[in-house]
């Protein structure tokens, strides 16, 4: 794999072959010992996010061959993530199976969170600490309506129902304490219920309906 890049596995032999644990290093000089529990770890180098969100999908690799088994624990350390216009650093994600779906643990310089994928139920984002401050997010000019998201157009189609709950979120510089709210969705309609911002100086609690439709968009907040 390179002179600077090792990999060390094991597998074991049965009915189907698996592999047990496995260990990717990059820019290394030796290879690494495996992993203590089953499962795969990767040390990556800085990396786009948006080409490996499919890992945390379930496990190392699905459907890759009905012959082959691969541990359902995945670990990704990198110094730098790309992802949602910011880079994220010191990032290590933790995919594991939680029972009714996927957990995957987030710590980083810029947040430490959890996220529980149900498969049956709303998912779950517990939020600890979250630094947002996308370089892409710039200002494009006055903006022509008093709803900012008047002009913008979603498709809501595969979205989860979510629950999220940050105890402490920075977002475009500025520090918004607590945040909570429960997102619905239902074909082009979201919809908010028990939205809170407690910034620790002021208190917000909303209810609020986002529909993005081919025929238009509409939003109504109450608090």
């Amino acid at each position: 794999m390179g002179a600077k890049n090792h990999i060390n596995s094991r597998w074991l032999l049965g009915h189907k072959l698996t592999l047990d644990r496995a260990i990717l290093t990059t820019d290394s000089k030796a290879v690494s010992p495996l992993p203590e529990q089953p499962g795969v770890e990767l040390n990556m180098p800085p990396m786009d996010g948006a080409q490996w969100l499919a890992l945390f999908q379930g496990g190392a690799a699905n459907d890759v061959s009905s012959n082959l088994v691969f541990p359902e624990q995945v670990t990704l350390r990198t110094p730098a993530l790309t992802m949602a216009g910011q880079s994220w650093n010191n990032v290590s994600l933790v995919s594991r199976p939680d029972a009714g779906g996927t957990k995957i643990e987030a710590q980083g310089r810029e947040v430490n969170a959890t996220l529980t994928m149900r498969k049956n139920a709303p998912w779950l984002a517990a939020i600890r600490y979250l630094y947002y401050n996308p370089t892409a997010a710039k200002s494009r000019g006055t903006e022509k309506s008093s709803a900012p998201l008047a002009d913008t157009n979603v498709d809501f189609h595969g979205w989860p129902d979510l629950q999220l709950r940050c105890a402490e979120c920075w977002l475009w510089g500025q520090k918004y304490g607590r945040i909570e709210g429960d997102f619905d969705i239902r074909g082009d309609t979201l919809t908010l219920a028990n939205g809170l911002v407690d910034t620790g100086f002021g208190r917000l609690t909303t209810d609020g309906v986002w529909v993005s439709a081919p025929a238009g968009v509409r939003t109504s907040f109450e608090r």
